[in-house]
C-alpha cells in the first residue's frame, strides 16, 4: 500500500504542478496576460479527453500496466523536452506543442487508483486504501506550488528536472507494483482475501439481521 501511495504521488506531484504553473510556464515563453491563461486551456483540455479515452479503454482491456506506463514515459519524455527546450532557443510553437506531451499523465494516477482497488478485497480494506492515497493527492497538491519558484523563472528548469525525475521513479515503481502483484498472485493471496472478504461480509450480514430482529421485538 505505501508503495502504491508514493508511486501515486509521484504521478500526482508533477502533473498538479503543471497544472497550477501552466499560465507562468507560458508566459516565460513569450505569452502575458490574458493569452497566456487562455493558451493554458488547450493543453487542459487534452489532458481531459486524454484521460477519459484511455480510462475507458483500459477498462475495455482489463488492462492496466501498459496504458500506465506509456502515459508515463510519454510524460516523462515532454517534461525533459520542455526543460530543454528554453535553454536550447527552440520557437514558442514548438515549446507549446511540448506542454500537450508533458500533460498526457493524466492517466496514470487513476489507473493507478483503480489498479490498486481492484487489488483489494473486501469493503473496509477497500476504503481505507483509497482514503490513504487519496490524502497523497491532497499532499502532492500542497507540495506543487514549490516546484516553480519565481527566482527560477522564465525557463524554470529547477522544476521541469524535479517532475522528470518522479515520473521516472513512478514508471520504476509501477513496474515494482506489477512483479509484486503478479508474485501475491503465485502465492494465492487473493484467494486468501476472498476468504477474508466473504467472512467479513456475513459477519456484517448477521450484525444487520440482529438489529432487524432487535427493532421488531
Amino acid at each position: 500500500m505505501h508503495l502504491y501511495a508514493l508511486t501515486t504521488g509521484a504521478c500526482v506531484l508533477p502533473q498538479t504542478g503543471m497544472g497550477y504553473f501552466l499560465p507562468t510556464i507560458l508566459s516565460g515563453m513569450g505569452w502575458k496576460g490574458v493569452l497566456a491563461n487562455l493558451m493554458s486551456a488547450f493543453p487542459s483540455l487534452y489532458a481531459f479527453i486524454l484521460e477519459v479515452t484511455v480510462g475507458y479503454h483500459m477498462e475495455y482491456r482489463k488492462e492496466r500496466l501498459f496504458h500506465i506506463l506509456i502515459s508515463s514515459f510519454i510524460t516523462m519524455l515532454g517534461f525533459i523536452l520542455l526543460t530543454a527546450s528554453g535553454p536550447l532557443g527552440w520557437n514558442i510553437g514548438v515549446r507549446y506543442f511540448i506542454t500537450f506531451i508533458a500533460s498526457s499523465g493524466s492517466v496514470a494516477a487513476p489507473g493507478l487508483l483503480a489498479w490498486r482497488s481492484s487489488m483489494i478485497i473486501g469493503a473496509t480494506a477497500n476504503a481505507f486504501s483509497v482514503a490513504y492515497i487519496g490524502s497523497i493527492f491532497n499532499i502532492g497538491g500542497g507540495i506543487a506550488p514549490f516546484l516553480y519558484p519565481t527566482s527560477t523563472g522564465p525557463l524554470y528548469i529547477m522544476g521541469g528536472i524535479i517532475s522528470s525525475a518522479l515520473w521516472a521513479a513512478g514508471i520504476v515503481g509501477t513496474l515494482i507494483i506489477y512483479f509484486y502483484d503478479k508474485h501475491r498472485r503465485k502465492q494465492g493471496y487473493y484467494e486468501a482475501m476472498e476468504m477474508e472478504a466473504k467472512l467479513e461480509l456475513e459477519k456484517l450480514n448477521a450484525i444487520y439481521l440482529a438489529h432487524i430482529v432487535k427493532d421488531n421485538d
